[in-house]
């Protein structure tokens, strides 16, 4: 028996890799660049619907971030017109699971389970864009664009049924690759704190998920494609003026970010020789964020 559920993970190798893959094209056009470190808490949020768009699986708790980041040196100046933003970020927690029981055995099937969901994985992003200064507002105005890829590993954890029966857990992975458009302004509350505000619209372009089936009995694994659509982000970010006498400046953070999965197409998977329909469900990710940190 089985959770009701799927997911997948990319390792931190691939948020750092990426980092390291956008960096040296960025800092041809503009080297001056400024290095900063934060970390935080994430309020994490899953929800798997069906077609009938029933609530299957919730998963709610929070996990831990560290994340390190490049952009331009002088992010605030009015006069610089191009704008990077380069980030890496890991992440790992334990979250609350609340779901349903799958089993061959129509008795034993979706049940009301509760258990435990272990969380880790990282991401990695590039952002560029163009600050320009339209007369009809007070404020400049930022078009930002970029690509990113988010990947975690999904271990359940096994749990017990409302009727007492154990249930076994499962271990999914997840790597999405998407891309990001936003409108950003800077410096919108007082001279002497900084700010940038950062919102738009995240779509993946392409998501696998794997699901390892071998443990719970099944005689092979299975990788499944879920669909893509849109979702929306927001960023707020503070920093208070550096000193002159200083090189660096604290640095808050707080963020909305999320996935919306369509449901993958179903595929065949065996047990024992007799055939079995698996598939993901809608699934709906949000995560709301706040760190703190220093740029350097």
């Amino acid at each position: 028996m089985a959770y009701c559920f799927k997911q997948s993970s990319s390792v931190l190798r691939t948020a750092t890799f990426s980092l390291m893959i956008f960096s040296p094209s960025i800092s041809t056009a503009a080297p001056a660049m400024l290095f900063g470190l934060s970390g935080g808490l994430e309020s994490f949020q899953l929800k798997e619907f069906s077609s009938t768009g029933t609530r299957l699986v919730s998963e709610t708790g929070n996990r831990f971030v560290a994340t390190t980041f490049l952009d331009n040196n002088k992010r605030y100046d009015p006069d610089i017109s191009l704008l990077y933003h380069l980030e890496a970020a890991a992440y790992l927690g334990q979250v609350n699971y609340d779901g349903q029981s799958q089993s061959l055995d129509p008795a034993q099937n979706n049940l009301p389970v509760n258990s435990e969901t272990d969380y880790q994985g990282g991401r990695a992003e590039g952002l560029l864009g163009y600050r320009f200064k339209p007369s009809i507002i007070r404020h400049d105005i930022e078009l930002m664009g970029g690509l990113g890829v988010d990947g975690w590993s999904r271990r359940i954890q096994d749990g017990t049924a409302s009727n007492g029966t154990l249930v076994s857990g499962i271990k999914e992975t997840y790597r999405a690759y998407y891309g990001k458009v936003a409108l950003g302004f800077t410096d919108l509350f007082s001279s002497t704190l900084h700010s940038n505000l950062l919102f738009g619209l995240k779509l993946p372009f392409s998501i696998n998920e794997e699901i390892n089936l071998r443990n719970l009995g099944y005689d092979n694994d299975i990788s499944l494609s879920p669909g893509n659509t849109y979702s929306g982000f927001i960023k707020l970010v503070l920093e208070p003026q550096p000193k002159k006498e200083k090189s660096g400046n604290l640095i808050f953070s707080a963020y909305y970010d999320g996935f919306r999965f369509d449901p993958s197409k179903s595929k065949t998977v065996t047990r024992n020789g007799s055939p079995i329909q698996i598939w993901q469900p809608e699934t709906h990710i949000d995560v709301f964020g706040v760190q703190i940190g220093y740029r350097f």
